[in-house]
């Protein structure tokens, strides 16, 4: 009798179900999305779940578009219209490539030595950082990959989780020395657009993000 109600419940949940995931997030030790993703495939054997990866505002417009039910991202959608829950924390500090090997420059130097900085769009930290570095050069990015394979080259300064930059060894990506102060954390989030009505899919799958980063 029991198993038969679990059964019909499971069945009950079927349907397409979208889920947007900012960029590079798996590599952070304190995201368990994909330990949500894979109790939703037990229990929702009937669903069909569409990930897909993208910038904070490409996770934005899907939501708003009903192209996505629930987005995961690390940057603020908008608090009238989001229903934003905090999953996990994400550290970035201010990185530069050393191609050549070498030690990294210190704060002070970055404009002496021509350091371009890499921006994000509406990032206003790397900004305003520009105006405290005095760094007249920048490069515009969009996505952390795009971030890191600047700098991957050397000659760019920008910031990075750390987590993302650790996973990348072979690139020999160094915080720059003395930018300490500089680093900050963010909060990843799953948001969902408040008048928009979530399947009993994506119920599932809140609850189960929930529960894995409680």
């Amino acid at each position: 009798m029991v198993r038969d109600e679990l059964d019909r419940a499971r069945n009950a949940v079927r349907g397409d179900l979208y889920l947007g995931i900012a960029d590079n997030c798996l590599t952070n030790p304190r995201c368990r999305v994909h330990r949500a993703v894979a109790a939703f495939r037990d229990q929702a054997p009937s669903a069909t779940l569409h990930v897909s990866i993208g910038t904070p505002e490409d996770l934005r417009q899907g939501l708003l578009e009903r192209r996505l039910h629930i987005g995961i991202t690390g940057m603020a959608l908008g608090k009238a219209e989001m229903r934003q829950h905090r999953l996990f924390p994400e550290e970035f500090r201010l990185y530069v490539g050393l191609p050549e090997g070498g030690e990294a420059p210190a704060l002070p130097e970055l404009q002496a030595r021509g350091y371009v900085l890499v921006t994000r769009q509406n990032d206003y930290r790397t900004l305003s950082l520009a105006r405290r570095l005095k760094l007249e050069r920048h490069a515009v990015a969009r996505g952390l990959e795009a971030v890191a394979m600047l700098l991957a080259g050397g000659g760019f300064v920008g910031y990075l989780p750390t987590h993302y930059a650790d996973a990348l060894p072979q690139h020999r990506l160094a915080e720059v020395r003395g930018s300490g102060a500089l680093a900050y954390t963010t909060k990843f989030a799953m948001a969902t657009v408040q008048h928009h009505r979530l399947p009993p899919a994506g119920h599932l799958l809140v609850e189960l993000l929930r529960q894995v980063h409680a």
